[in-house]
């Protein structure tokens, strides 16, 4: 699993499950498709700190981060690791699908 791309999606689902289950005490499901299931759709609404983000990118085509406040999200990079992104990069911007809102979420604000 160490020399496969299975071992980075693994170590992003650490990453979120982590960030969830210590800052607010929720258990996230285990893939993205499984998260993107999961919640509330905010629809047209700004996600607010702590709503998952969704966008289609990278080799599995779906990439998630956790929004955290002022246009910005926590989400795992190949290249860098952990790191913070705007969602007005233009990367980003055009790759955004939606924001879920899990059950719960309300312990980040």
């Amino acid at each position: 699993i160490r020399d496969s791309g299975q071992w980075l999606e693994f170590r992003r689902v650490l990453f979120r499950s982590y960030v969830y289950l210590k800052s607010a005490n929720i258990k996230l499901p285990r893939t993205i498709q499984e998260m993107s299931s999961k919640g509330k759709n905010v629809g047209d609404q700004a996600p607010a700190p702590g709503d998952l983000v969704f966008f289609k990118s990278g080799p599995s085509g779906r990439h998630v981060g956790i929004y955290v406040a002022d246009g910005k999200f926590l989400h795992t990079s190949s290249l860098i690791g952990v790191t913070i992104s705007s969602m007005e990069e233009k990367y980003w911007n055009k790759r955004f699908v939606s924001a879920r809102r899990m059950p719960g979420i309300e312990t980040f604000r």
